[in-house]
């Protein structure tokens, strides 16, 4: 059994449409599903579900289309705007009301203690000694030469 999805639909639609056309004009009258069709009707009734479904694709590849184009400008309207809130800060200073005109808040100072600080040299240490870390001066005295005797 074929996957039933609009676009094999459409393509065996098309071709009942094709089967209408070219051995069911003789047919005067037609009963299906209740509703009188003749061959000119029945080809308009089968025309409108091919039409349905190709106004579907080029609406949702148009969709497609401008969520790209969107997509492409988000990230460079990004990119300015963090710019322009940089330029706005330098212009008219970190506690100017006129941020509040762009819809900026004057950037947070954070303020390290002394105990936090001591706490990140700790655990800065005992990161580099868990990796094994070391810096440009001690790793020069590492040397590849193998022990004696062997």
């Amino acid at each position: 059994m074929r996957a039933r999805n609009r676009t094999t639909t459409r393509g065996s639609d098309q071709q009942v449409l094709d089967g209408v056309h070219k051995d069911l004009q003789s047919v005067a009258v037609m009963y299906f599903a209740s509703k009188t069709f003749t061959p000119a009707t029945l080809e308009d009734y089968i025309q409108a579900r091919i039409d349905a479904a190709t106004t579907i694709v080029v609406a949702k590849a148009a969709w497609q289309k401008a969520i790209l184009d969107y997509e492409g400008l988000d990230g460079e309207t990004e990119i300015v705007l963090r710019d322009l809130k940089r330029f706005v800060i330098g212009m008219f200073g970190d506690d100017s009301p006129k941020l509040a005109d762009f819809g900026y808040t004057p950037p947070k100072q954070v303020v390290w203690t002394e105990e936090k600080k001591a706490t990140a040299v700790a655990k800065r240490a005992a990161t580099r000694a868990a990796r094994h870390t070391r810096g440009a001066k001690a790793k020069l005295a590492i040397t590849g030469a193998t022990p004696e005797g062997k």
